[in-house]
């Protein structure tokens, strides 16, 4: 009898040894660089101390020694953000979830020794024991650990699709606010030559204090202005050193100074709203999450009512001779008998159903907006190009040989002049919207929305 006792025992040891298992926690990470690729064409490492992590710095670094244009920016970005590999750990913690879900418990081993008091053979007792009900679980516990683990991807992907909007912004920004300066100088350079023939023509006096303190105010203010705008620059630069992890010498790189040119046309216009849907990484979020809840509602109801099952053998020792038995405790559901468990999961359950309802709604709505914006975006941008900066340049023609038939004075052709420039920064203001709302039109139809980006 004793050795039955030893060899139950050793039995269910062995059991729950065997469930011991190896977490890979980059199992999933394949699968997210490959759905990364096929929706933006980037592509993404996790630093887990391998030989590629050599390669993708060094990659970084020649991407550095050239003049940067925006997709080359998104692309050192997504390699080298330190924020981005943190939540790539998530997917290690979802993995670890996973195969957690699979093990069985620990056994329960109890043991107890009883002394007579009037002397006599020492009582022993000896008992193992496992939650019966988790073993029946851990196939639903096994499946909601596996939609957990897919839902952890699809934010994690978002997360990088947030990212590489960001950068993108910042570096349209960063190229705009740079040819605005480029312009704002030019217009400098008029209202100081303006201002010093004002001020040879006061002293000669052949105008006015109050013309003179005209041309000095709008002197200060073109200097305000430049000012304004190289103080710009450095923020959105900044701001890209943080977006792409930089510091140190790398903070010196170099870029293209000026915005692409506009298109000649905008591709996939037509069906924004069903391309939109299909692609939308929160729907397929939330229907993960609708399955979770499921899985979740499913457990809950298996669980309410017997939730601490526990079978397994006990054996006693009592005058030299040892018993030995099947053991079984539950609890009676006398006062909880998993009514409010089952309705909180069933209410969460729906609360799901109608939030991914409303998210399919409210993302055909963004994608509307979206393909509005940029249609917009681009008339603005081709009247301000085609039509306004045209016509200030024919105004400053004429004025200029008005000029030279001593028809208007200097003063007249400068002002003209620097009007000219200043639809030149508003055609450059408007190329730059045009290029964010493309960047938010193509992040959309990439499976993101484009309110929902945060890096």
């Amino acid at each position: 009898m004793k050795r039955k006792v030893r060899v139950c025992v050793m039995s269910v040891a062995i059991l729950a040894l065997g469930g011991c298992a190896t977490v890979h926690k980059d199992a999933e990470f394949p699968a997210l660089k490959a759905e990364v690729a096929h929706r933006t064409g980037y592509q993404i490492h996790w630093n887990l101390g391998t030989p590629e992590d050599l390669e993708t710095a060094e990659a970084v670094t020649a991407l550095l020694d050239r003049d940067l244009i925006a997709e080359e920016a998104v692309q050192i970005a997504l390699l080298n953000n330190r924020r981005l590999q943190a939540i790539y750990e998530d997917l290690g913690v979802a993995q670890a979830e996973l195969v957690q879900a699979g093990l069985l418990l620990n056994p329960v081993f109890g043991g107890s020794i009883l002394f007579p008091s009037g002397g006599g053979v020492n009582k022993i007792e000896l008992s193992v024991a496992q939650e019966f009900i988790n073993i029946l679980m851990i196939p639903l516990r096994k499946k909601l650990a596996e939609e957990k683990r897919k839902a952890v991807r699809v934010r994690v992907a978002a997360a990088v699709l947030d990212m590489a909007l960001a950068v993108k912004t910042a570096f349209y920004r960063l190229q705009g606010a740079q040819q605005e300066l480029e312009v704002l100088c030019l217009s400098l350079h008029a209202a100081e030559a303006s201002f010093e023939m004002a001020e040879r023509l006061h002293r000669a006096g052949n105008i006015t204090d109050l013309q003179l303190s005209g041309e000095q105010a709008s002197h200060a203010q073109a200097l305000l202005d430049v000012q304004a705008i190289e103080a710009m620059v450095l923020e959105h630069r900044e701001r890209l050193n943080l977006l792409m992890g930089l510091w140190g010498a790398d903070t010196e790189w170099k870029y293209a100074p000026r915005l692409p040119e506009l298109p000649d046309g905008d591709p996939g216009l037509e069906q924004v709203e069903t391309r939109a849907v299909t692609a939308s990484l929160d729907l397929e979020l939330a229907r993960l999450e609708m399955g979770i809840s499921a899985q979740r509602l499913g457990l809950t109801r298996a669980t309410s009512i017997l939730p601490n099952l526990e079978a397994g053998v006990k054996g006693e020792r009592e005058e030299g001779r040892w018993s030995l038995g099947p053991s079984l405790a539950l609890p009676l559901p006398l006062f909880d008998q998993g009514m409010p468990a089952r309705s909180a999961a069933e209410g969460e359950f729906r609360k799901r159903w109608e939030d991914h309802y409303a998210l399919a709604v409210e993302v055909r709505s963004k994608a509307r907006n979206a393909r509005n914006r940029l249609v917009l975006a681009r008339q603005r941008a081709e009247y301000q190009e085609k039509i306004m900066v045209p016509l200030y340049r024919r105004i400053t023609e004429q004025t200029q040989l008005m000029y030279n038939a001593m028809q208007v004075g200097v003063f007249e052709l400068l002002a003209v002049k620097r009007q000219e420039l200043e639809m030149g920064r508003r055609a450059v203001r408007e190329l730059g919207n045009y290029w964010i709302a493309r960047a938010e039109l193509d992040q959309l139809l990439s499976g993101r929305p484009v309110d929902a980006h945060g890096p």
